[in-house]
């Protein structure tokens, strides 16, 4: 069996068992539960860098 990293919400961090919860095995019953991708919204969620973590990764700033 294979350990897979699967996708939560934030207000399921509490019930997580461990971080090898999840396998090849295991994955499907965890999208079935969800009834929903937990992924579907990622393309449409905005974010931006700031200048200052710019900075910080070594990329151009405009300042």
């Amino acid at each position: 069996m294979t350990t897979l990293s699967v996708p939560i919400y934030r207000e399921e961090a509490g019930e997580i068992k461990g971080a090898n919860q999840w396998n090849t095995h295991t994955v499907f019953e965890r999208l079935a539960e969800l009834g929903e991708d937990p992924r579907q919204a990622y393309g449409k969620i905005r974010q931006s860098i700031t200048p200052q973590m710019r900075k910080c990764l070594g990329m151009a700033t405009d300042e």
